[in-house]
């Protein structure tokens, strides 16, 4: 918005390659709230001070130094929040419990992590609003009309940034209800009440504009589908290692002992912090991603930290000097876990679930290797720029800062003054946003008379809400399955697929069916095996048609749980000359490696075509993600034909591939499922001659060998010729060795011939089988090497010897001075 001042962000995402979605109304669809990038428009404003004169808008986006001013504000705004909480209890208690309090927080919550590794976020900006509210909030002595709607305008301000802030309108709120209580003013308590929810709206207003052009209404929130009201992780969002609140913030247990000391100087006040924290417990906890997704810890209660503040300066002002140790602890435990983090420990990961004792076992050893991991703490290097200047204009900018914060909050006609400011502030940017949505729409209105909408589009309809659920909810079956909670792992994943709702027709969906067993009349020989992570079980074809098919697919997940990526299937329809004549592509709400091994699940689909002239059509499954082809039990590879619908009966028949080949079926498709991969039978001319007969009916012709040398170690090409002398029906796997002076293999290479596309089931008598091995060879220690081959029988795990009792040859020499 800075730079063309409209919130139709097409042109934004074009520049930068993203990919988009757009809603039913025309514009991008963007989830965020619209306040982090508010508070950050000063600072990205203001970078454009340091940029050269002749710059292009284009070439300033992109410039280094813009980033540097945004992530430096996550430092200006948490000093700003110091100095505002300073200068809201510095008259409350002595002024080494501020600092002591301050100091323990900072170091004892997210709030450094949020700082320094992770500034550009929200959260510092949410820390800033949240500081000023309890400012106002404390510091006024008379509770005016213009106190209150002052404070709703903050409130709004902070709903802007993170919706689960309106848990604020709760503390004004009690003291409302206070003065209803003890002095029965009804007036009072309704006047001031709109007055707070007059302001609450000016606040939120810039938000409810965004909705209103992005998805056709201003109370529309794309976060709502993400929410599970009788389902609360009340427990789990407390004292998880899956992120919990108090177990990677454990001084926050603290807070509870001050809160409750703080009933006796104000027991509304204590009640009212008390309760607002717990009704952010309660919104945090019936969020599907109640961990808070990627965080440190539980990000979401870092809204709270300046009562956070406030209540632990209560437990250390009216607790003996020595329980200053047990904060001393409970910092330290959280600073284990952030240089935990920093080592690679990884858990801010959204799907890694480590144990209490796996955390607790890396403590000491990260506490003892501080000053190894320390550097570490730069490695987003906010700061880091090309400009040496800007780091002595930094620190006078944060000078600046705490010097009009010191004369803005101590001095009472300023604080009066703030309170006028905030409201003209919030009127000024919900002005300045309504004008953006007006532009923007102007940008909507040009695209469409230059036919943009006239070309096909992704488009996110309002079921992001159903999108943005199943994502959490997927991972939350990941902490179920983690935790040793099969069941409800399962009724996670299948909740996920009941929230998926596709589009277009072609679309499938997944349905997870956990551990049970595929009911109904599947092939018993369809076995089709991809790249050991999946195989597709079988199928049943539910309505058939001369115009479609509709149908569903049975998975089983047999292994590979750091295959990541989302496995798509493709459904394709072939006539009898093996042209494509429909195809259908499977997109999936959750990955497969989200899915326990041995357990099933299904996918629907649909496929269109158009049969005529010909009356056969071939159903074809294949997985673009794995360029191999599946194999079948015994290894061989095979294309992926699953069934041949054959329309000239009187009910359309669906036939066994396998059987089903004939010339009038297709001699095209046979000729692919007989042999899916070329064959080989003229002689090779290999480098080096051996003909060492290796096992019966193969012998290992020779091999050409190329050595590339790299910085610390060497790489040999080694390419086998085998030279098959009868059909092969044991599956062997070709070993390639190292071996030193005393018969120990330094280095061992096992695996399937020609890149695992060749198993030796599918060897014919004839064939001439090139293999080829790319093989890493470290530094070796001075001595006489060998590099040997041998065959490993899959079936035995036993190397195979010859008729002449050998079970390996030596294919070179190795000299290493």
């Amino acid at each position: 918005m800075v730079r063309d001042r409209d919130i139709h962000l097409l042109n934004n995402f074009q520049q930068f390659g993203d990919s988009y979605n757009l809603t039913p109304t025309g514009f991008v669809f963007e989830l965020a709230n619209i306040g982090p990038a508010l508070i950050w428009a000063p600072f990205y404003a203001a970078s454009y001070l340091f940029l050269p004169a002749s710059i292009t808008p284009e070439e300033a986006t992109n410039e280094p130094v813009q980033m540097l001013w945004v992530n430096l504000s996550a430092w200006i705004l948490t000093l700003s929040a110091g100095l505002i909480i300073f200068a809201a209890l510095r008259r409350r208690f002595p002024r080494w419990v501020v600092f002591t309090a301050m100091a323990a927080v900072w170091l004892g919550t997210p709030v450094l992590f949020y700082i320094i590794t992770y500034p550009f976020s929200a959260h510092p900006g949410i820390i800033f609003l949240s500081s000023l509210f309890m400012y106002l909030w404390l510091t006024s002595e008379q509770k005016s009309i213009q106190h209150y709607f002052s404070l709703g305008v903050v409130i709004g301000w902070l709903m802007m940034t993170a919706s689960y802030n309106i848990i604020y309108f709760l503390l004004p709120g009690f003291d409302l209800l206070r003065v209803l209580v003890e002095q029965k003013d009804w007036q009072r308590v309704l006047k001031n009440g709109l007055a707070v929810g007059a302001g609450g709206l000016l606040g939120f207003l810039p938000q409810m504009i965004v909705w209103w052009y992005l998805f056709g209404s201003p109370l529309y929130s794309p976060y709502s589908g993400q929410l599970f009201w009788a389902e609360p992780y009340l427990l789990e969002t407390l004292f998880s290692t899956f992120h919990g609140l108090f177990f990677y913030a454990p001084v926050l247990l603290l807070v509870i002992p001050g809160l409750w000391k703080l009933r006796k100087q104000n027991s509304w006040r204590a009640l009212s912090v008390g309760l607002s924290w717990l009704a952010l417990t309660y919104i945090v906890s019936i969020n599907v991603a109640w961990w808070a997704g990627a965080s440190f810890g539980n990000r979401y209660f870092l809204t709270l930290t300046p009562f956070f503040v406030l209540g632990l300066a209560t437990f250390i002002q009216h607790t003996p000097r020595w329980t200053l140790a047990l904060l001393t602890v409970t910092v330290l435990w959280t600073a284990g876990l952030y240089l935990q983090f920093l080592n690679g420990v990884g858990f801010i990961s959204d799907s890694i679930v480590f144990s209490a004792g796996e955390l607790a076992q890396g403590q000491i050893p990260a506490l003892l290797h501080i000053a190894a991991i320390l550097p570490r703490l730069t490695d987003n290097r906010p700061w880091a720029t090309e400009s040496p200047f800007l780091l002595p204009v930094f620190s006078i900018i944060l000078l600046a800062t705490g010097r009009l914060a010191y004369e803005l909050f101590i001095i009472r006609q300023a604080r009066r003054g703030l309170q006028t400011g905030v409201g003209v502030i919030g009127l000024v940017i919900a002005v300045f946003i309504l004008v953006a949505g007006l532009r923007g729409q102007q940008a909507r209105e040009r695209l469409e008379a230059e036919g943009f909408f006239d070309q096909p589009h992704p488009v996110m309809r309002r079921e992001v809400k159903e999108v943005a659920g199943k994502a959490g909810l997927v991972t939350r079956a990941m902490y179920h399955r983690a935790i040793g909670q099969p069941e409800k792992a399962i009724a996670d994943l299948r909740l996920a697929s009941q929230l998926w709702k596709q589009p277009q027709a072609s679309m499938a969906t997944r349905l997870y069916l956990g551990p049970e067993a595929i009911s109904g009349n599947l092939p018993k020989n369809l076995y089709l095996n991809y790249s050991n992570v999946i195989q597709l079980v079988g199928y049943r074809l539910t309505q058939v048609n001369q115009t479609g098919i509709h149908g569903e697919l049975f998975w089983q997940k047999l292994s590979g749980d750091d295959h990541k990526e989302t496995i798509t299937p493709l459904i394709r329809a072939f006539n009898r000359a093996g042209q494509v004549i429909g195809r259908s592509q499977i997109e999936f709400p959750f990955p497969a490696h989200y899915i326990p091994a041995g357990d099933l699940f299904k996918d629907s689909f649909t496929l269109s075509f158009d049969l005529s002239p010909d009356s056969l059509v071939w159903l074809e499954v294949s997985l673009p993600e794995f360029s191999d082809l599946p194999r079948n039990e015994a290894g061989i590879p095979l294309p992926g034909f699953i069934a041949l619908v054959n329309f000239d009966a009187p009910q359309p028949e669906i036939l066994p591939p396998m059987q089903s080949c004939s010339p009038d079926t297709g001699e095209t498709i046979c000729e692919m499922i007989r042999s899916p991969f070329p064959r080989r039978y003229e002689p090779t001319t290999p480098q080096y001659l051996l003909n060492a007969r290796l096992a019966d009916g193969i012998t290992l012709a020779g091999y050409d060998l190329s050595v590339i040398p790299q910085a610390d170690a060497i790489q040999a090409l080694i390419v086998l010729h085998w030279r098959v002398e009868k059909n092969i029906s044991h599956r062997y796997q070709v070993r390639i060795q190292v071996v030193n002076e005393v018969g120990k293999a330094v280095i061992t290479h096992t695996g399937e011939p020609a890149h695992n596309t060749r198993p030796t089931p599918t060897w014919l008598a004839g064939e001439w089988i090139l293999d080829e091995y790319l093989l890493h060879i470290p530094p070796l220690s001075a001595g006489q090497y060998r590099l040997t081959l041998s065959l490993v029988d899959v079936n035995t795990g036993q190397i195979v010897t010859n008729q002449a009792g050998q079970t390996y040859s030596v294919l070179q020499t190795i000299h290493v001075p």
